[in-house]
């Protein structure tokens, strides 16, 4: 139970992926996910987490690698929002 407080707390997770289909209609992919599951993304990264460390049998460094190289290009290909403002 404190893991799993502790993982909807300190986590967020937030994509910046939207689509426009008109001038006047358009998604946004993160208020669409908020709306079915909130904090979706979160809840999706740590059970990916768990998924390889117990059943893929890696370990915890190599899965932080994994999530640093997929949170890199995931904001480069402007998937996640890092929130940055310059």
């Amino acid at each position: 139970m404190v893991i799993g407080a502790v993982a909807a707390t300190w986590i967020n997770i937030t994509t910046a992926l939207s689509f426009q289909f008109s001038a006047d209609s358009g998604l946004v992919l993160q208020d669409t996910l908020d709306s079915i599951f909130p904090k979706f993304l979160n809840i999706f990264f740590v059970w990916l987490c768990w998924y390889l460390m117990t059943k893929r049998k890696m370990s915890p460094t190599v899965v932080m690698g994994l999530l640093v190289v997929v949170a890199l290009v995931g904001v480069l290909l402007g998937f996640f929002d890092p929130g940055l403002s310059y």
